[in-house]
Parts: structure tokens; C-alpha cells; sequence
């Protein structure tokens, strides 16, 4: 690379995949690594394939800071606050903690919204769907998520910008990795995904007139190509960033005639969990959370009477 990567500060994005692949990628198709692999041949209790190796100058592997920059870290006696008590509690100073996150600057956190998949497949699955400049490392953690660390800020901003991603039929979220990142409380709020709009009349299929419209459904990240190129006009087809905290839009109109709206890929996938094969009214964190509730109900009236 010509020069250092800098850092970004982006908020989070969250991204999933259809089944195409026209996202915007400047200057061309991007170089492939040789780490793509074929699935398919691996077996799921193999240990995960080695990363082949990549010619790097040291420049380049400073500026990737691919969990190297801690090594020169030094921790002295005002770098630390211990405290004792009954839970013993340790703080680091700010010099410290950036530290310790400088090699995840250009790290991903992925959470896969179905079932669970076995990491060597995961890993190479997201190795042919990724067209990579450098290596990675994939880090699994509880919750289904996972850390994706690249060397390269230029393969970092590539996975967050040009999703949607799709696994085995179930979409990928992404989100810029965030110190203090905790699996078991984190909750998924937004996501992109391919939505398709039945029977939608093709003079409508310019980019400015689907913006408009796909934002009655989300916000309009994107539209297909076939879309655009009115290649196809039996649905229009749009990448839309989704509220998961509001029910999804199941219909829209326009201009008085009324249109059923698909989301690609969003079947019995429950958006409160993240678990596959249950929705969200009947998510199990949800119903025993109702009935905590109402068995406190039930105890304070009694308690009253």
C-alpha cells in the first residue's frame, strides 16, 4: 500500500447479503487472495486451514497493526488502580487502554442471524464470498458473534460497505469493532437486507424514484442492478437498512395502488435473540419476561389485598 491507513471513527454498520453482487466497488473487481477456499470439501470438526502467507513490507504491517503494537507496550506503576474489597476491581490509564485497542482498529464484528455454522466453514465461506487484499484472523465469541481482524483498513471498509452478506442463507450482520464489545448483552437494532417489491410498475425503476419509495420501508441503501438496468421487471429489488425494534412493513402504496413488500432471507430468523427458527412473538426471552412480569403483578395484588 502507498501510504499508512488512517483510522476511521464511523459509527456502526450493519450489513447482510442477497444474491447479488454489483456493490460498489471502485476501480474494478478487487484482487483475491489465494485463501479462498471450497467449503464444501471441509469437514466440520477440522482444525481451521493456516493463513498462506502474504508478501508484506514492515511499513505495512505497522499500519495494520495486526496484534503486534501491544508487544512494545510498557505498563508502569500509574498506568494501573487496583482495588481491593470484596470483588477485587483493576483500571487502566488511557495510555494503556489505547494500547491495548490499536490492533483492533480495523477489526469487524459479525453476528450470524440463524443457526450456528462450524468456524472452518464460516471461515471459508466468508473467504470466497470477501474479495480480501490481506490476510485475516476469525475470533468466535458467545452469541454466535464473531471478531474479523484484517490488516488492511481498505478490507475493513470493503466488508462494511458492501453487503448486504449472506452465509449459507442467513444473513451476516457487521458492526465496526467497539471497545469493551460484550456478546451476551449486545442486541442487533438495525440491519440492511434485500427487500423485493411484487408487481411494481417499471417506470418507477430509476434510482431517485426507488430511493424514494424504499424509503417508505427503511432507509435506501442501495438498488439492484437488474432494478436499475430494467432487466427485470417482475419485482423491483432494493437494499434497505431495517428498524428491528419496529415491525417490519409488510405492505406500501403507491401512487393508490397497494404492493407486497419480501424480505429476502427473514424467515423464522427472531430479531430479539438472534436465534434461527422462532419468531419474535414467541421468543423465549420475550414469554418469560411477560410472565415475570405478570407473576409480580400477581404478587402485589396480593400483597394489597
Amino acid at each position: 500500500m502507498s501510504s499508512s491507513p488512517t483510522v476511521i471513527m464511523t459509527e456502526f454498520v450493519f450489513c447482510a447479503e442477497g444474491s447479488t453482487k454489483e456493490g460498489p466497488s471502485a476501480g474494478g473487481k478487487r484482487a483475491r487472495t489465494q485463501e479462498n477456499l471450497d467449503a464444501d470439501d471441509l469437514e466440520p470438526d477440522a482444525p481451521p486451514p493456516p493463513l498462506p502467507p502474504i508478501p508484506m513490507s514492515f511499513k505495512d504491517k505497522v499500519a495494520g497493526d495486526f496484534g503486534m503494537a501491544d508487544e512494545q507496550m510498557e505498563i508502569g506503576e500509574d498506568d494501573v488502580i487496583i482495588k481491593s474489597g470484596t470483588i477485587p476491581s483493576i483500571q487502566f490509564s488511557d495510555k494503556i487502554k489505547n494500547a491495548l485497542y490499536r490492533p483492533w482498529r480495523t477489526a469487524v464484528i459479525i453476528k450470524l442471524m440463524g443457526r450456528p455454522l462450524a468456524y472452518t466453514f464460516l471461515r471459508a465461506r466468508l473467504l470466497q464470498k470477501w474479495e480480501l487484499k490481506g490476510p485475516m484472523s476469525l475470533i468466535d465469541l458467545e452469541n454466535n458473534y464473531f471478531i474479523v481482524k484484517f490488516v488492511y483498513e481498505e478490507d475493513m471498509r470493503y466488508v462494511l460497505t458492501n453487503g448486504p452478506w449472506q452465509i449459507a442463507g442467513q444473513y451476516v450482520v457487521t458492526q465496526k469493532w467497539k471497545p469493551g464489545f460484550n456478546a451476551q448483552e449486545e442486541k442487533i437494532a438495525h440491519m440492511t437486507a434485500w427487500v423485493r417489491i411484487n408487481g411494481l410498475n417499471v417506470e418507477y425503476f430509476r434510482y431517485d424514484v426507488m430511493e424514494k419509495i424504499g424509503n417508505l420501508i427503511g432507509t435506501t441503501i442501495k438498488v439492484d442492478a437488474n432494478t436499475m438496468s430494467q432487466a427485470r421487471g417482475k419485482f423491483a429489488r432494493i437494499c434497505i437498512e431495517l428498524d428491528l425494534t419496529k415491525p417490519l412493513t409488510p405492505f406500501i402504496e403507491v401512487e393508490g395502488r397497494t404492493y407486497g413488500v419480501v424480505y429476502e432471507g427473514i424467515n423464522l430468523v427472531c430479531f430479539e435473540c438472534g436465534c434461527y427458527g422462532h419468531g419474535r412473538d414467541t421468543c423465549p426471552v420475550i414469554v418469560k419476561a411477560k410472565q415475570q412480569a405478570a407473576d409480580t403483578d400477581s404478587l402485589t395484588l396480593k400483597v394489597w389485598e
